[in-house]
């Protein structure tokens, strides 16, 4: 049976966004030139409660949009996802996340396709941050190795058919990337936990999502 998928489609929800989803866009896109001709892509922005320009930055980059009005993270990326999924159909499409405050590396879709094809149903990837005033203490806590448990929304993808079974992403303010991956445990689907191809992602620490990754780099900070 091939497991390659036919399609991808590339999630990203932005809340107020404008300075940084240009550049994600571009890189995503960037991503999708690497990859074979007979697999179709596309990037949709979730432009959730954005009051700045950060819908139009991204359909000039080259990005689909879709405006909500949720102030929830968890419940933007469900609403990206039935959207491209009602486009598509389930079958041999898969999912994958980033954030727009993140850049994604040339190599991330190529590797999610190729652990799609062998037989993976989720790929949770890491991140690296984009300071270096921060990165020493953020090495010595985070500990990225193959096999890890951390749960990234900038750097996930998952199977349709998987995600739709276990329900996709919960609709949480924050922590919807773990939610969807204890889902995917629960239902033992097999997610490859990953150190290849990290996304880098913003050092900020005020984000938009409460208790969130920007909360746990505050407590980093000197």
């Amino acid at each position: 049976m091939n497991r390659t998928p036919r399609a991808i489609a590339v999630i990203i929800p932005a809340r107020n966004e404008q300075d940084t989803i240009a550049e994600c866009v571009r890189s995503v896109r960037a991503a999708a030139s690497q990859l074979p001709t007979d697999v179709s892509f596309a990037v949709l922005v979730v432009a959730d409660a954005c009051t700045d320009s950060t819908a139009r930055r991204a359909a000039h980059g080259g990005a689909f949009t879709l405006p909500i009005n949720g102030s929830n993270v968890g419940r933007a990326r469900a609403v990206g996802a039935e959207a491209m999924l009602r486009r598509w159909g389930s079958n041999g499409v898969w999912i994958a996340c980033t954030d727009a405050d993140s850049v994604v590396p040339l190599n991330w879709l190529v590797a999610q396709l190729e652990a799609a094809a062998s037989g993976w149903d989720a790929v949770a990837g890491t991140v690296r941050i984009a300071d270096e005033n921060l990165h020493d203490a953020f090495e010595r806590h985070y500990r990225p190795v193959a096999g890890h448990s951390h749960a990234h929304g900038a750097n996930l993808g998952v199977r349709a058919d998987a995600y739709l079974r276990v329900g996709g992403f919960p609709p949480l303010a924050t922590g919807e990337d773990a939610g969807l991956l204890t889902r995917l445990h629960r239902r033992n689907f097999r997610i490859l936990a990953t150190v290849e191809e990290p996304v880098r992602t913003s050092a900020r620490l005020h984000g938009r999502a409460p208790a969130g990754f920007a909360e746990n780099l505050r407590s980093l900070a000197p």
